[in-house]
């Protein structure tokens, strides 16, 4: 938890503001809700889109080359932080947490966006996306449809951001 208050109130520059603007350009039929925080961790935005599910996306500030040599995703050839882990992570949280509290079981793409960094990584890994951020937007927006979700989902999100996300005044 340490860790966590010293990245939001650290000053510490992160991933996510390319991601953000990129976003922020979305039509109205996404609604996306950022910084989501439970249990020690971070979702870095969740993407709502009543026909086609939702997006877990984590942003990775990493500079590079991005590549996967079968067990492992490759920052610059050398393992680091694993980002398919904990992007597998924020979605089995979420499922379950939709799922307890609404009964439903909703369709999850879980999403690694690069902002600084070229992925050669030729397609999902264990279900994973891992792009670049000019691939972003696509990804989302040309994704098949799937079962519409009920309005209970983005109510429960709207409650879920509001609870799990700490929300300061930056004093810059």
């Amino acid at each position: 938890m340490k860790g966590l208050i010293k990245k939001i109130f650290g000053g510490k520059k992160e991933a996510g503001p390319a991601v953000a603007e990129l976003l922020g350009g979305l039509s109205e039929e996404y609604t996306v809700f950022s910084s989501m925080i439970y249990d020690n961790s971070e979702i870095g935005y969740v993407v709502f889109s009543r026909r086609q599910g939702l997006f877990v996306i984590n942003t990775r500030k990493d500079k590079g080359e991005i590549t996967y040599n079968g067990s492992h995703l490759l920052i610059n050839k050398k393992p680091k932080s694993d980002p398919i882990k904990k992007a597998l992570k924020d979605t089995f949280w979420l499922r379950a947490t939709i799922k307890e509290r609404t009964g439903i079981d909703v369709p999850i793409t879980p999403l690694v966006i690069f902002e600084n960094a070229r992925v050669k990584v030729g397609g999902p890994i264990i279900g994973v996306n891992a792009l670049e951020s000019n691939n972003l937007i696509d990804t989302i927006t040309q994704a098949p449809e799937k079962k519409a979700l009920e309005d209970g989902v983005v109510m429960l999100l709207r409650e879920l951001h509001g609870t799990y996300t700490i929300n300061y005044i930056s004093s810059v």
